[in-house]
């Protein structure tokens, strides 16, 4: 199976290369994954396909699962579409009224509180499906796996503080949850 031509001009822009196909499956799915080597840990594309960092295949199983089901959540989120869009629209923004100085800001802002919203989303999607507790020792897995993140990470992505407190208001009534992720390694495609 190939990328779509959205999705390879996706992976061409972000500077990462595609390694062949994964399925991993869930006890309530099975979920096929692009793989990918680089600097991007995991994301979901405007077209909705996962990409997965290879390395992850080796770690700890709930730091899997949570990455999974985060992208996942960012997948089926209704904010996903608009995530893509509002950057794009804030930088023709930005094009258009260079000589406002004023509205820079307002547009970066714009582009950036866009993306909070679509990471709290992914976030809670992702705790309500694993619990409030393995969601918790899942994100500090994968902070020590990966303790450095760049710049434009942090900036896209709200503070921890508010990440747990959405998401332990969007659990408290929530009570299922996704276990035992399994790796199958599909055949290499370049």
């Amino acid at each position: 199976m190939e990328l779509s031509l959205l999705d390879r001009l996706w992976l061409k822009g972000l500077g990462v290369r595609f390694r062949g196909w994964a399925n991993i499956h869930l006890p309530t799915c099975t979920l096929r994954v692009a793989l990918v080597d680089g600097w991007l840990l995991a994301q979901c594309t405007p077209k909705g396909t996962i990409l997965i960092n290879r390395s992850l295949l080796g770690k700890d199983d709930i730091v899997l699962r949570y990455v999974v089901l985060h992208e996942l959540a960012h997948r089926e989120s209704i904010s996903r579409p608009i995530f893509y869009i509002i950057p794009f629209l804030a930088v023709a923004i930005l094009a258009m009224i260079g000589q406002h100085a004023l509205l820079i800001p307002v547009a970066v802002l714009t582009a950036f509180l866009t993306s909070w919203v679509a990471e709290l989303c992914a976030e809670a999607g992702c705790a309500k499906k694993m619990g409030f507790k393995e969601f918790i020792e899942a994100r500090e897995s994968l902070t020590r796996e990966y303790p450095a993140q760049p710049l434009f990470f942090r900036l896209y992505h709200p503070p921890d503080r508010l990440v747990l407190a959405f998401c332990r208001l969007a659990v408290t009534n929530t009570h299922m949850r996704i276990q035992n992720c399994k790796i199958i390694q599909g055949r290499k495609q370049v």
